[in-house]
């Protein structure tokens, strides 16, 4: 079988190359015998395949964490905003009572004084 310039050997049979590849495989760091795609690209093992879900699975979460502490600081500020607004409510609403009373008293004595005067 002829090799590719970088010593790889096609399998027609499998559509993809075997070439020679260094690293970590069974808890083992040595030189090992790959599949390629067409296009050159290392085909994962099933362990590669596994890992890679799970790395994606825990960014997944950890964003998913991240949004939800972000959430929950909006909830928060929402209900500070919430209760400052009922606060400014009341105050306003106390400031509105204080003013009717004093218009009723301010009518009472002008009744008080025409009754005097008259």
């Amino acid at each position: 079988m002829p090799q590719n310039e970088k010593g790889w050997l096609w399998s027609e049979e499998l559509g993809v190359w075997l070439g020679q590849w260094k690293g970590e495989f069974l808890k083992t760091q040595r030189t090992w015998i790959r599949y390629y795609t067409v296009e050159g690209e290392l085909v994962p093992t099933f362990a590669e395949i596994a890992e890679a879900k799970t790395k994606r699975a825990q960014a997944e979460t950890q964003r998913a964490e991240v949004e939800a502490s972000r959430a929950e600081a909006a909830a928060k500020r929402a209900e500070e905003e919430s209760k400052k607004a009922e606060a400014e409510t009341k105050r306003a609403q106390d400031a509105e009572a204080k003013a009717q009373a004093a218009q009723e008293e301010i009518l009472r004595l002008r009744a008080l004084l025409a009754m005097q005067g008259s």
